[in-house]
């Protein structure tokens, strides 16, 4: 399931306002808009952004046998730069203000002690966030099939979602299209 943008603003702003969650809102707008993979957007360093609102991607993290693993993005296609809209922009400069160290290795979005976020913890905040805005239940991939499917609304060709989403084939890119079907009526 698909948020829409709405459902997703709503979700990071409540995940905002709780002083022990705030530093992941940021994480949500990037997740949902820019249509990253978690591991992606949690392996991401203060020198992976860049001006102009992008982000250069070209690792990623993972848990593994209790110890974190840090490598290359799923596919060759996902080493990739990822353009943000401006307000996603906006709150990732303000979240790289108030919670990243200015050392150009710092994680983005780890935690507060400044490790790597696990999923799991992730995905108790996101869980709770959704039931408090009172969402049907929804897991924090869905916000990749938010930022693909965002994308796909506005008309991306499926070359240009498979880039943007870090995708080696077009198949993957087509999961997402279902966007411009379902526009069909207000498109007409």
């Amino acid at each position: 399931r698909a948020l829409t943008a709405a459902e997703a603003q709503t979700l990071a702003d409540h995940v905002g306002r709780d002083r022990r969650t705030e530093r992941y809102r940021a994480l949500v707008l990037v997740l949902a808009f820019g249509g990253l993979r978690f591991g992606e957007a949690t392996a991401l360093r203060r020198s992976d952004v860049v001006d102009g609102g992008k982000l250069h991607v070209h690792r990623s993290v993972r848990y593994v046998g209790g110890r974190w693993l840090v490598g290359d993005p799923k596919t060759e296609a996902g080493r990739r730069t990822v353009s943000l809209p401006a307000s996603v922009a906006s709150a990732l400069a303000t979240h790289l203000e108030r919670f990243v160290s200015d050392s150009p290795d710092a994680l983005v979005f780890g935690t507060g002690a400044g490790t790597f976020l696990h999923s799991a913890n992730f995905g108790q905040i996101f869980r709770r966030a959704v039931e408090a805005v009172g969402l049907p239940p929804v897991r924090p991939h869905e916000l990749r099939h938010t930022g693909a499917t965002l994308a796909a609304a506005t008309g991306a060709t499926t070359k240009e979602l498979m880039r943007r989403l870090g995708h080696s084939s077009s198949a993957a890119a087509l999961m997402y299209q279902h966007a411009a079907d379902e526009r069909d009526s207000e498109i007409a």
